[in-house]
């Protein structure tokens, strides 16, 4: 028995809401079935880029360093959609899945 998994990158934008980027916000996913980066922080300009190997690219965005960023923000989970960009196994190897120019936008608590 087992699960399918796929490969997933995702990169993208973390913005407050009045559309401004947000540095140091933690970008984790919950599920991984590999050994590899499991969370990245957002730069200063609020970008990311996160890859992995799971279920499906199921994202929690908090923030870690108070009101240092500009604000306390509320954490967030999403789940990312994201385009097959090669092909699986046909078996439990669902393949490669990649997701762009993602913008989540976090709401001060």
């Amino acid at each position: 028995y087992g699960t399918p998994v796929m490969d997933f990158k995702v990169s993208g934008k973390v913005v407050n809401q009045s559309s401004s980027p947000i540095a140091g916000i933690n970008v984790s996913y919950r599920i991984i079935t590999a050994p590899g980066v499991s969370s990245v922080l957002t730069a200063e300009d609020g970008t990311f880029m996160i890859s992995g190997t799971g279920i499906s690219p199921v994202l929690d965005f908090k923030d870690v360093d108070g009101a240092e960023n500009g604000g306390e923000f509320a954490a967030k989970t999403e789940e990312i959609k994201a385009d097959r960009v090669k092909k699986g196994d046909g078996h439990w190897y669902m393949g490669k899945y990649e997701s762009k120019g993602v913008v989540i936008q976090m709401e001060k608590k």
